[in-house]
C-alpha cells in the first residue's frame, strides 16, 4: 500500500516564504514589510501577495528615482535643487503613482515592495549596476 502523507506548512512558513520571495532574501526590507503590513496581533497571508510592478518611466523619472535608491533617503527640497523646481513635483507625482516611493514629511524614499524591481529597471537602464 501507497501512504499518502500530506505536509502540513504552518501559516507562519508560508508568510515568511512569501515576504523573502518579495524582497528576494533582503533582510532589511523583509523586515520593512512586516512592520509595515503586521496588524498586531494578527497577520493575514492575504497580506503578502506576489506584488509586481510594472514600471512606465522615462529616463528624468529613472534618474530620479535612482537618486533616492542611492541617497535612501533624500528630502523633495533636495531633489529640487538638484534637479529643477519645475519638473520635481511632475517626476515624483509618477513615482508615488506607480507605488515606487513614498513621501514622508517631505523625505523620499522608495517603498520596501518595489525595491526589487526599482533595481532591476534601474539596472537595466545602467543607471545602476
Amino acid at each position: 500500500k501507497f501512504h499518502k502523507t500530506e505536509d502540513k506548512i504552518a501559516t507562519e512558513d508560508l508568510i515568511f516564504k512569501k515576504i523573502n520571495r518579495i524582497s528576494k532574501g533582503n533582510p532589511g526590507i523583509a523586515k520593512a514589510i512586516w512592520e509595515k503590513d503586521l496588524a498586531y496581533p494578527t497577520v493575514k497571508l492575504s497580506q503578502f501577495e506576489n506584488i509586481s510592478y510594472s514600471i512606465d518611466l522615462d529616463y528624468h523619472e529613472s534618474f530620479i528615482l535612482s537618486i533616492i535608491l542611492a541617497m535612501r533617503m533624500v528630502t523633495k527640497e533636495s531633489l529640487s535643487d538638484m534637479w529643477g523646481d519645475s519638473h520635481i513635483d511632475a517626476i515624483l507625482f509618477r513615482l508615488l503613482e506607480q507605488g515606487l516611493i513614498v513621501i514622508d514629511d517631505g523625505t523620499c524614499s522608495i517603498t520596501p515592495e518595489a525595491m526589487r524591481n526599482s533595481v532591476e529597471l534601474l539596472e537595466k537602464l545602467r543607471l545602476v549596476w
